[in-house]
């Protein structure tokens, strides 16, 4: 009986990693299509951006980066914001702290464009953490303050 559990247990473990990998491959399909419009460009990078690559975060980044980059070609500040996001928390779990802050200072200056005070507030915090875990600490206070401000 335990025999064949076990079984069950790797062959559902081997299908999820068959069904990931399908969905990655029919997300990159979709994408390469021609003539697809910019929001679902930008709705299958978002997604590309959340899967579990099998060769790690790699992926992930370069697919939220191409997002940003899309998103402000055609002024979509809501994807770009949550691509941001999602790389300074990426960047501050792999201990990149100064490219964290990199990013958090990029969607700062996104908020500001857009006049989104709450996200500016929200970002610069990201920022003062990043350049503190960084051990900038007269960047991170400068961060805190501008917060502060809004």
């Amino acid at each position: 009986m335990k025999k064949i559990q076990v079984f069950i247990f790797f062959l559902s473990i081997a299908f999820q990693g068959f069904s990931q990998q399908s969905a990655i491959d029919s997300l990159k399909k979709e994408l390469s299509q021609p003539g697809l419009s910019i929001d679902i460009q930008l709705k299958i990078l978002k997604q590309l951006s959340k899967q579990d690559f099998p060769d790690g975060i790699s992926k992930n980044i370069q697919y939220a980066n191409k997002l940003v980059i899309l998103a402000k070609l055609n002024n979509n500040y809501r994807y770009a914001s949550d691509a941001l996001d999602f790389l300074i928390a990426t960047s501050n779990q792999n201990g990149n702290f100064q490219k964290a802050a990199e990013y958090a200072q990029e969607a700062i200056f996104l908020a500001d464009e857009n006049n989104n005070a709450g996200d500016e507030v929200y970002f610069s915090n990201l920022c003062g953490t990043a350049n503190r875990n960084a051990a900038n600490y007269y960047d991170a206070l400068e961060n805190y303050k501008y917060a502060l401000k809004r």
